[in-house]
């Protein structure tokens, strides 16, 4: 390769590497950031209606009687808040995946720059 055709090699890779940012970008820490609020709403809201479904009345209760108090929380219901979190739980452990995979990809890319650039500049030294 010519003196002259390395060095149009080097510029062009060095303007790419400085046209993507080596870490993720804040497009994609964003967009992280709102998957995982979505998922803490979603879970909010699954808990909250299983919470609405479990305090509804089962029959109309007679004024002035006192069988309105307050009830323990019937197994059923423990149940579905804890299905609710762990579907949560595992909503976060796929978006806490995606999120690494593009570190890993963006990382591979910058070794691959990296590694260009070090040919580049060796190939132009001889």
């Amino acid at each position: 390769m010519t003196a002259r055709a390395c060095a149009i090699a080097l510029i062009l890779a060095g303007c790419t590497s400085a046209a993507r940012p080596n870490s993720i970008d804040s497009v994609d820490i964003a967009n992280f950031q709102r998957q995982s609020r979505e998922i803490v709403q979603r879970e909010r809201e699954c808990e909250k209606a299983v919470l609405t479904r479990a305090q509804d009345p089962p029959a109309p209760v007679a004024p002035g009687s006192s069988t309105a108090k307050a009830q323990p929380l019937e197994p059923v219901t423990v149940q579905n808040v804890a299905q609710c979190r762990e579907q949560a739980t595992q909503e976060n452990e796929r978006l806490a995946a995606r999120q690494r995979a593009e570190y890993e990809r963006q990382a591979r890319q910058e070794r691959d720059r990296s590694s260009l650039m070090a040919i580049l500049t060796t190939s132009l030294q001889h």
